[in-house]
């Protein structure tokens, strides 16, 4: 008796791709994606409440530009990094499909 199944049900080999593959791969990639930016963008958070503690101490409006801006940089420069990404992923599982 031969045990070896050749049905086209089971015969998936390790590097077929089916056609959710590209689809869960974006999305495991934007996932992933947003968890970088929640924790990148949890500094920019934080400044923020520093900033606010340091307007009540009396702290030089100049120190508070900086920081402020330093908040705003960090956040924009987050932001326009998890669109790059998202955007590279779905370029990429885009050709992929097709």
């Amino acid at each position: 008796m031969n045990n070896n199944n050749n049905n086209d049900d089971h015969n998936n080999n390790a590097g077929e791709r089916t056609w959710f593959t590209p689809i869960a791969s974006f999305a495991t990639h934007a996932f992933v994606g947003s968890l970088i930016f929640l924790i990148v963008a949890l500094p920019a958070v934080g400044l923020e409440h520093l900033v606010h503690m340091a307007e009540g101490w009396g702290t030089s409006t100049f120190v508070i530009s900086v920081m402020v801006f330093l908040e705003r940089a960090i956040l924009v420069i987050d932001a326009v990094a998890v669109l790059l990404y998202i955007l590279t992923s779905t370029y990429k599982e885009i050709k992929e499909m097709l």
